[in-house]
């Protein structure tokens, strides 16, 4: 995925909010502390914010005159941390007042994709599974009523693609065809990110004392082997190592099978291929529980934390030391009464990423 600038935010832990509501660019609140917050990155789907913004004095005309303002389908909500942005979206589907405060749910600009249906034909052959994706979005802002900026690579991946005006296709169905055959889109404080679903830039570097919660090592018997079998279709079977190798461990078999290797040349590549892997490497595994909490001694910035990334993860404190790649795949912030957290989701990247 392609990357945005680093930014020079204070860490992580120690984030000073205020938020911002306009309507067609023009401000119907001053920007404000507010009494908490939520906000998401995901890839793929609509992030979400839950700003919850104190209603404060005694005269409530006062306090209410740009509240009444709000309005579903226009109110964009900007929200700022230590001055910089990190979360943009709209008022698209509710919000709630109460005497003491308004609560306001907003959607990124992807949800926009499931509120309007391609306009135009899109007939595309042969066409990389980006340049797609922008003729989708290009179609929905088409009267550039919606603010944000596109960052995209070129997938590498070309498709034949046929959408038209009178199947009233909301672009999220169209799109979601997309993402599953090989891009991946996240959006940071309004900024589309486009690309490749491969994991492509970074990566970032975090160690498990830069992790709240209960990083683990998780030693794997299953992935440690002395001589694989590899079935295929059609009968076709492949053993390696011919004659069994010489080891400091116990004889021990893998078996795969997959009927669609239909040839012995592929069964003794992916036979010797499977015995280098389980003969030679260490099982072992560094599993993070998903949605832990960084802690503000992580060496990264709020606005690198985007889903796609890669993460280089090293043991610290755990008796093993071991280094393994995983990928960014969900961001959680919440910030109250000063304090705030910041949890994230991985998965770890298999052999051939």
């Amino acid at each position: 995925m392609p990357s945005i600038a680093v930014t020079s935010q204070g860490p992580l832990g120690c984030g000073n909010y205020v938020v911002r509501l306009v309507n067609d660019g023009r401000p119907i609140l001053e920007a404000r502390a507010v009494t908490s917050i939520v906000w998401t990155r995901r890839p793929n789907e609509a992030s979400t914010a839950t700003v919850t913004i104190p209603v404060r004095g005694t005269d409530l005309r006062a306090c209410c005159e740009g509240a009444n303002r709000i309005e579903a389908l226009r109110t964009e909500i900007i929200i700022e941390r230590d001055g910089i942005a990190v979360w943009q979206g709209w008022l698209i589907r509710d919000a709630i007042f109460s005497r003491d405060t308004i609560i306001v749910n907003a959607h990124d600009i992807l949800a926009w994709t499931e509120r309007r249906t391609l306009k135009t034909n899109h007939v595309d052959v042969g066409v990389d599974l980006t340049t797609i994706a922008l003729s989708y979005f290009a179609d929905i802002n088409s009267a550039g009523d919606l603010p944000f900026e596109i960052s995209s690579m070129l997938s590498g991946v070309t498709a034949d693609r046929t959408v038209l005006a009178s199947e009233d296709k909301f672009a999220s169905e169209a799109l979601s065809e997309l993402y599953s055959t090989g891009i991946d889109i996240t959006v940071v404080a309004g900024a589309i990110i486009l690309g490749p679903d491969t994991a492509t830039c970074g990566p970032l570097h975090l160690r498990d004392t830069d992790i709240d919660g209960s990083p683990e090592i998780k030693l794997d018997g299953d992935q440690r082997a002395t001589r694989v079998v590899v079935r295929g279709g059609n009968g076709i079977r492949s053993v390696y190592p011919p004659a069994p190798p010489t080891v400091c461990f116990h004889a021990a078999d893998f078996v795969s099978s997959d009927e669609q290797i239909l040839d012995q040349s592929s069964a003794d590549n992916r036979a010797q291929e499977l015995f280098e892997r389980l003969s030679s490497s260490y099982p072992y595994f560094l599993t993070i529980p998903q949605g832990s909490a960084l802690r503000p001694s992580a060496p990264v910035h709020i606005n690198a934390l985007v889903p796609g990334n890669l993460v280089q993860f090293y043991s610290q404190a755990l008796c093993i030391e071991i280094g393994q790649a995983f990928r960014l795949t969900a961001l959680d912030v919440e910030a109250a009464a000063g304090v705030e957290q910041v949890r994230v989701s991985f998965e770890p990247l298999g052999d051939d990423e």
